[in-house]
């Protein structure tokens, strides 16, 4: 090790408490109509979602509008099904792969094999317009390009319902809801579980003369399923979890990886202030299963769970060796 003491290398703290969500998605036989109206009996037998929170879950206050989603899947597909409460629907986007956030919308992330890299996102507004974008890496990792957003999501089948009249500020609306069809080839097929959340992203509205106006300097609000605790949904090692597998749980190797994570952002915190990377990590961690090995191109942290041998790049790329 350099010249250095363990002051200068300290433990990644993270703002929340990792508990990511958990959602057993059931499996169906029949057909699904999608319309977005969630009004066939596979969809009310489905278990609901606890209630969308902040993006930085216990630091702020609830949202003020319910959000919850449902999951379930066949042979083809993962179903998706999120109802909204609003009182005033709206939106101005209609071409395909715009910037959807930009209205209100939902939007959905998922990383099928749960590696960090190369995972989607969807993003949906009340028209039922669609972005699809296939992230290489999360934003906050590399300089280079992040995402490809000519890429086009075979078969994916969405619909909207809107329970109000739509730009009419007038009247007060009730919901809007989304349902969603997404082909498990095409994000990764299925497995045990994969990693997955949701966000909904709100707008605060002024009326003026007679329509929807967004309220000068106010950002959107982000109201997520499973917190990452920071205003950024790229963060996919703190994502919830659907499980296939009705007998998955959160277990104690999940919770390993997610101790690698906390040691991966503190030799990054380490190299942004000291300008080279620690030799070891014992001032880090105590876990004598996790170690790192630094070269003239980066480094990697390896860990070592049960029979598995785990490791993190310095790009963010968590892979269990064979």
């Amino acid at each position: 090790m350099k010249a250095q003491d363990c002051d200068d290398l300290k433990a990644y703290k993270h703002p929340i408490a990792f508990n990511p969500a958990l959602y057993h998605a059931s499996k169906i036989n029949a057909e699904l109509v999608i319309d977005g109206k969630l009004d066939e009996q596979e969809w009310l037998d489905a278990e609901s979602s606890e209630d969308f929170v902040d993006i930085e879950g216990e630091l702020r206050e609830m949202p003020e509008r319910r959000t919850m989603v449902k999951m379930l899947y066949d042979d083809e597909y993962l179903y998706i099904g999120a109802h909204m409460i609003e009182d005033h629907i709206w939106y101005s986007l209609t071409e395909k792969d715009a910037i959807i956030y930009r209205d209100d919308d939902f939007e959905i992330f998922i990383d099928a094999d749960g590696n960090g890299h190369n995972y989607h996102e969807f993003e949906f507004n009340a028209n039922n317009t669609m972005l699809d974008l296939w992230m290489l890496v999360p934003y906050s990792i590399s300089q280079r390009p992040h995402y490809i957003i000519e890429w086009d999501a075979k078969g994916v089948k969405s619909a909207t319902y809107l329970s109000g009249t739509v730009n009419d500020p007038s009247d007060i609306d009730s919901f809007w809801s989304i349902e969603i069809a997404i082909p498990l080839r095409t994000v990764g097929g299925k497995r045990d579980f994969w990693r997955i959340d949701f966000s909904r992203v709100d707008w605060l509205m002024d009326v003026i003369d007679g329509k929807y106006v967004k309220q000068k300097k106010q950002p959107e609000r982000n109201w997520v399923w499973s917190p990452t605790g920071y205003i950024d949904m790229h963060k996919p090692e703190t994502w919830g979890y659907v499980a296939f597998d009705p007998e998955f749980e959160i277990g104690e190797e999940e919770l390993f990886k997610w101790e690698m994570w906390k040691i991966y952002y503190s030799v990054r915190a380490f190299k942004r202030k000291k300008g080279y990377y620690p030799e070891d990590i014992v001032c880090l961690t105590s876990d004598s299963r996790i170690r790192i090995s630094v070269s003239e191109y980066g480094f990697d942290l390896i860990g070592q769970f049960g029979e598995h041998t785990w490791t993190i790049d310095k790009y963010a790329l968590i892979r269990r060796n064979k």
